[in-house]
């Protein structure tokens, strides 16, 4: 039902501690054309990066999820690196849409207290991309 929820929503906002469920949903906003911003934050640090029409997803980003995966109930974290996080998450979903292809990941180290923005590229050989071109499903181009 990850297909109706995103349809019914402007924006999404990925609040889980699973690597599986966010890469679901990361396919699921290509599907249903809905931005997404992704989140992840484990111990003292944290990523932030909105996922849209034409724009690279996890998989171009990550390829697939960790085999065994980082999470907060595994490994801890620092509760203010999720408030930042989620903050910062909430920021990026009021933003207008993107240049159609690139999307800026920022990363944020809770030691050094300093944020860093990565512009990440649509990969050409990204499996979820590939999928929706082939299957029609693909609303953007």
């Amino acid at each position: 039902n990850v297909h109706a929820f995103l349809d019914a929503h402007d924006v999404a906002i990925d609040g889980t501690d699973n690597p599986e469920a966010k890469f679901l949903l990361s396919d699921a906003a290509l599907v249903t054309d809905t931005p997404l911003i992704y989140g992840a934050a484990v111990r003292l640090e944290g990523l932030a990066m909105r996922i849209e029409r034409g724009g690279p997803c996890l998989r171009c980003l990550f390829e697939a999820p960790p085999l065994q995966g980082l999470s907060c109930g595994d490994s801890g974290i620092l509760g203010t690196v999720a408030g930042f996080i989620g903050a910062l998450q909430a920021d990026l979903a009021a933003r207008p849409l993107s240049a159609v292809g690139v999307a800026t990941l920022t990363t944020f180290d809770g030691r050094s207290l300093r944020l860093r923005n990565i512009a990440v590229r649509r990969r050409r050989d990204c499996a979820t991309h590939e999928s929706l071109a082939g299957s029609g499903l693909a609303r953007f181009s």
